[in-house]
């Protein structure tokens, strides 16, 4: 028994010794356990009418999840509001609005309706490590409009858990001004019944001044009471429904509904491809064994378009490669079936083989795949990540001169697409709001492998009418021609229109540098010619480079174009001579922690006027796109102007079963204006070198 005592006690032993210690780990194991829980948003988060997360008319500090999109509209005398809202970061949330004014109020405001942004900040929230603190949140409004709801607050936020109950107070400047808190109860959190489980009592202090935001003498400046309660709904998740007494005199009520887009597989379970079978050895190097390795990539839906064979510098046999990715939109599936095929099918005596991925015409990367580490992979004695770290992505080469031609085809000739469309505009400051709804079909491809080409026709099934007053009021200041405000003429209803057609070529210049040329029908209000020059190197995250056009106006009708344009002065329309020109330089930078890329755009717009555009597009996880863009330019006589605006885009496999690279995407500025207005010229080079690297 001695040997057993004494293996016992060896082994025992170190635990004893350091008891105290493991005790002291697993109680700081169970407290952040215990933090984390807490910090979590358990309780059902509301959005507020201005889709950020509150009660009904004042915001909390908490925030929806990363990602989360949610769209809906609130009913609230004296307004009506539609608008959206979208977790951009885990701290950040920003929201926009559409605000239509009924009944007799315009007569105390000089519109009819204001366009409102929403942001607001996470500055401390319970899982930072201040174990009893609250929510921290800063926020505010910036209106388009009449400025009635401008405005700053600081709001603190605490959840119950136990209870279950969460309590807001804050204290705000201009829209909400002064103290302003909020309650909600759900009392059947712990309910198996979806009706029941986020059924809420909501009640909020509101300390809006109605005396500012309506009119001295309006009747809606009348306040009976600043407490507000209501209930709210929030069903599956997704749904939103809430009702609520404001100012102690009206009903008002909002629905709403969000979905996860930052963060979503697709609506629809995808049904991914399996990677190849692996034959347990590989074929001789003859020229006729590519068949089985162009099969294979063919059916992974990375065609090959050439194959070259080579001896490099130690004179050991190479492959050159160039495929196509027409499936995938993330490069590390790309990459991923890549080593898989050729694991499975490059030839024996081949030590290493270049694989340049085209896009646009362009090549765009290249890797480089070395035979012994693909064997390796192939007899499980490395890991998919060791097999990345070893194969990472290259700057784009040229084809060895010497080299022996194995394979070639012709680049497909026409890529057809069809979809529906919505067009919208805001015209003037006061918000009208425009809409165009129509079809198109497009057609992309190479001629000749010489050159890509785009053509796309539309259809207007219904476009909001266009008054003669709204055609000829002062929509931009005086010493700006009219290149942008006539965008809705170019979509009225029951009209074919040729939108787009025009040829571009790309070259690779060589150590980054890219150049691209394109002429044609570019949109369809601008037609012409255009010139760029980037540097984009696989390892920088910078890119900078030039770009200028010339374009000429195109007519309303059929594929004529115009040497003239409007220039409105108040209620009078003069003709004036227009020579489309704009030069930018552009600087890029992309941040990868959150896949953001920012662009700077500076030099001249079409309408003479000189600035610089600021955009910032966020791409999350799940494809998902969303930007914002600032625009301020200004011209010789000293005014200066501005421009906001924002745009998203959907990857339109969220809608299929499997993966897709093509995008349904939406834009819309915060007013139709001349100035900041820029052509379209084609595929731009950092867009088509980014579509394939990120």
């Amino acid at each position: 028994m001695r040997p057993f005592f004494y293996s016992l006690l060896f082994f025992c032993l170190p635990f004893f010794l350091f008891a105290e210690g493991l005790e002291e780990l697993f109680s700081h194991l169970n407290l952040a356990q215990e933090i984390e829980k807490k910090s979590r948003a358990e309780l059902p988060l509301f959005y507020n009418q201005s889709l950020i997360g509150g009660y009904f008319l004042t915001p909390s500090a908490r925030m929806a999840t990363e990602g989360m999109v949610a769209l809906g509209g609130a009913s609230i005398p004296p307004y009506n509001i539609y608008g959206g809202c979208i977790q951009l970061f885990p701290r950040f949330e920003l929201s926009g609005n559409y605000r239509t004014f009924k009944g007799g109020i315009r007569a105390f405001l000089d519109e009819d309706s204001e366009r409102i942004l929403n942001a607001k900040l996470l500055l401390l929230q319970p899982g930072d490590g201040w174990e009893g603190l609250p929510f921290f949140s800063v926020g505010g409004d910036l209106v388009v409009g009449s400025k009635s709801k401008q405005g700053a607050y600081l709001a603190a936020t605490r959840a119950f858990h136990k209870v279950p109950i969460e309590l807001t107070v804050g204290w705000g400047i201009g829209s909400l001004k002064g103290w302003f808190g909020g309650a909600a109860w759900t009392p059947f959190d712990k309910s198996a019944l979806p009706l029941l489980k986020n059924l809420t009592l909501l009640a909020e202090y509101d300390p809006t001044d109605y005396r500012r935001a309506f009119g001295s003498d309006h009747e809606e400046r009348r306040v009976d009471s600043r407490w507000n309660a209501g209930l709210g709904f929030l069903g599956w998740d997704v749904l939103q429904i809430t009702a609520m007494t404001v100012r102690g005199r009206e009903l008002a009520a909002s629905a709403s509904v969000r979905y996860p887009l930052g963060t979503t597989k697709g609506f629809l379970p995808k049904e991914e491809k399996a990677l190849p079978h692996m034959p347990s050895q590989r074929q001789p190097a003859l020229a006729e064994e590519i068949k089985p390795m162009r099969d294979g990539l063919l059916r992974e839906g990375i065609p090959l378009y050439s194959a070259y064979l080579f001896l490099d510098a130690d004179h050991n046999k190479s492959l050159f490669l160039t495929v196509i990715n027409t499936s995938y939109r993330e490069e590390r599936e790309v990459r991923r079936r890549l080593a898989a095929l050729l694991a499975a099918f490059l030839p024996s005596d081949v030590a290493v083989v270049d694989v340049i991925v085209e896009a646009d015409g362009i090549p765009v990367l290249s890797y480089r795949f070395r035979s012994l580490v693909l064997s390796r992979y192939l007899e499980g004695k490395m890991s998919e990540h060791e097999l990345f770290l070893l194969s990472t992505q290259r700057d784009p080469c040229s084809k060895p001169s010497d080299s022996l031609l194995l394979y070639r085809r012709n680049k497909p000739l026409s890529l057809f697409t069809f979809r529906p469309r919505l067009l919208t505009y805001f015209l003037g400051d006061e918000g009208k709001f425009k809409y165009n709804l129509g079809a198109l079909a497009a057609s992309e491809g190479n001629l000749f492998d010489l050159a890509f080409y785009r053509l796309q026709v539309s259809y207007a099934l219904h476009s909001s009418p266009l008054s003669s007053r709204s055609s000829i009021r002062d929509l931009t200041p005086r010493s700006l021609p009219e290149v942008r405000t006539d965008s809705l003429r170019y979509h009225e209803t029951a009209r074919f229109s040729l939108e787009e057609a025009y040829l571009q070529r790309g070259w690779l210049l060589g150590r980054g540098w890219f150049a691209r040329l394109s002429g044609g029908y570019f949109e369809p209000a601008y037609a012409g010619g255009n010139a760029e020059l980037l540097y984009c190197p696989v390892s920088s995250s910078w890119a900078f480079g030039a770009e200028g056009a010339v374009v000429f106006k195109r007519r309303y009708d059929g594929a004529g174009l115009t040497h003239h344009v409007r220039k409105i002065h108040g209620r009078s329309v003069e003709e004036v001579f227009f020579l489309g020109k704009q030069a930018f330089f552009n600087l890029h930078y992309f941040y990868k922690p959150y896949k953001l890329d920012f662009l700077l755009k500076t030099g001249r717009f079409l309408a003479k006027d000189f600035g610089c555009r600021l955009e910032m597009t966020r791409t999350f996880s799940s494809g998902f796109r969303f930007s914002l863009w600032y625009t301020l330019s200004g011209v010789k006589t000293g005014q200066l102007f501005h421009d906001r605006g924002f745009a998203f885009a959907i990857p339109l496999d969220f809608f299929l079963k499997k993966s897709s690279r093509s995008y349904i995407g939406y834009a819309i500025a915060a007013t139709l204006r001349n100035n900041g207005a820029l052509s379209a010229t084609g595929k731009p080079l950092y867009f088509s070198l980014n579509e394939e690297r990120r």
